[in-house]
């Protein structure tokens, strides 16, 4: 059926632009972490793209993925540290550090 088919075209077409853009999306916060180290939030989003066990790409930043968790924690704590308010950023680092552990079956 020719609908069956231009569905099946556009669902191709949508995972295809869906794919560029994760891969965009990962270039965009590799590039943002050597401008801006320090900023943990960027480093628990870089490990959440990382860490997405639907990205249809590889990146040879996967073995990196704990370290950007581990990273982001740190940075956290130590702005926690010198009396920021960091607690909502920190938990939800804590959170997907987690998630991902967990989704690894590595706990010991």
């Amino acid at each position: 059926n020719n609908r069956e088919g231009q569905q099946q075209q556009q669902h191709q077409s949508t995972q295809q632009q869906q794919q560029h853009l994760r891969e965009l999306g990962l270039g965009c916060l590799l590039h943002a972490s050597t401008l801006i180290p320090n900023d943990g939030r960027l480093w628990n989003n870089l490990g959440l793209v990382l860490s997405d066990p639907r990205r249809p790409f590889y990146s040879p930043f996967e073995d990196d993925t704990g370290l950007a968790f581990e990273r982001s924690l740190s940075l956290h704590d130590a702005c926690r540290g010198v009396g920021c308010q960091v607690e909502t950023d920190r938990n939800q680092a804590i959170l997907n550090y987690g998630l991902y552990v967990a989704n690894r079956d590595e706990f010991e």
